[in-house]
């Protein structure tokens, strides 16, 4: 059964749909972890082994942990980081070309 499209409500009741996370530069970030399935949701958990998450688990608490331990991450200096994928994904790109000739 999928969790597509589905509202969980956080524990005060309020929709976790859209909360906003603070960015680096004073803008706010509106991530909606809320509208992840609940595979996702332990996927996340299982690649950043978040404590206390098991496959038991029930997706709101995946959820909070989740939505914890994104808000808990250090802001990203876009001008920083947006040229550095770029210029990563040129030298893939061209290590694609070199192997098909």
């Amino acid at each position: 059964m999928s969790d597509k499209g589905k509202e969980i409500p956080n524990q005060k009741g309020a929709n976790l749909i859209g909360d906003p996370i603070e960015e680096g530069h004073g803008a706010k970030l509106n991530v909606s972890m809320a509208r992840l399935e609940t595979d996702s949701l332990r996927k996340y958990c299982e690649h950043y082994k978040i404590e206390g998450m098991n496959f038991d688990s029930s997706r709101e608490q995946m959820l909070n942990a989740v939505e914890q331990h994104f808000a808990s991450q250090p802001p990203l200096n876009e001008q920083q980081v947006i040229p550095k994928f770029i210029y990563v994904a040129r030298i893939l790109k061209n290590a694609q070309g070199a192997l098909n000739i």
